[in-house]
């Protein structure tokens, strides 16, 4: 009797049991391909919605020389030169291969001046991107500022200055009012002062000069680190870098859905092979 005849024959004498040994491997199969596709999803989705919460690049000049710090970067000392950008290193940040990935660029201006006999930093920014990278930020009171004119408040430089919303405040002899006055985020940024940049680049006798960008990356199929590079090499004169405390939060969930699906995975595969086992006995 040949080979395939006597295989067809013991099929045929224990068909139920042979169905039923098909089916369990092929749920198994089945489960473990579809745990490593959900898997894949969950592991893209999360990755999106981390790389926009919040700034995952600072770029800076490499001699900035601020004696303050903003999220961790250090600006330098005050009795030297200060260092800024020219507006046109968005452009040149916009050519990098991963451009793509680049979900918002944030310029901001920073200079420190007094405000009712008190020093403080205040810092120009475009609202709208702003609002956009920080999603933390919360309103407590007023409305957000949308241009010039327009004045934002951390929580503690309003209680600092005793302004509250519909305040009028000068700076450098223009009017400002007071918008909307942001809820303790427990940074350095409930210190600052927040006005339209192209109003601060104009009082401060600083046209298209920035102090700094913060980025959100769009980074799924590629590391930051790639993406600092390449911006390193279109800005020679900039120190890039990226922020760890959002580059580590993104890679620990990464880390903790892959070992999920691998253990899962392992004990899919594991029942599989019992069950075949417990069919040969």
């Amino acid at each position: 009797m040949r080979l395939e005849k006597i295989s067809f024959v013991n099929i045929r004498q224990h068909l139920p049991r042979v169905v039923l040994l098909a089916v369990s491997l092929i749920v198994a199969v089945a489960t473990v391909i579809a745990l490593y596709s959900i898997t894949q999803v969950m592991d893209e989705d999360f990755q999106n919605k981390l790389d926009l919460y919040g700034s995952n690049m600072v770029i800076v000049p490499k001699s900035g020389n601020l004696n303050l710090s903003y999220n961790g970067v250090n600006f330098g000392n005050s009795q030297q030169k200060k260092k800024y950008f020219d507006e046109s290193v968005i452009a040149k940040l916009k050519t990098i291969k991963n451009s793509a990935n680049l979900a918002v660029i944030a310029p901001k201006l920073i200079n420190v001046d007094k405000i009712k006999n008190r020093t403080v930093m205040v810092m120009g920014i475009d609202f709208t991107k702003e609002f956009r990278i920080k999603k933390w930020w919360k309103i407590a009171s007023g409305k957000k500022p949308k241009g010039p004119g327009q004045m934002l408040l951390g929580a503690k430089a309003a209680r600092t200055l005793k302004l509250k919303t519909g305040s009028l405040v000068k700076i450098k002899g223009q009017k400002f009012t007071v918008k909307a006055i942001l809820r303790p985020a427990g940074s350095s940024e409930d210190d600052l002062v927040y006005i339209d940049l192209k109003q601060a680049q104009n009082i401060y006798h600083q046209p298209r000069q920035i102090s700094m960008l913060e980025i959100a990356s769009w980074c799924y199929d590629c590391p930051i680190e790639q993406i600092v590079g390449q911006a390193s090499e279109k800005l020679p004169n900039a120190k890039v870098s990226a922020v760890l405390q959002s580059a580590n939060r993104r890679n620990k969930v990464v880390s903790q859905f892959s070992l999920f699906s691998l253990v899962l995975s392992i004990i899919m595969v594991t029942v599989a092979i019992l069950i075949v086992f417990t069919f040969k006995v």
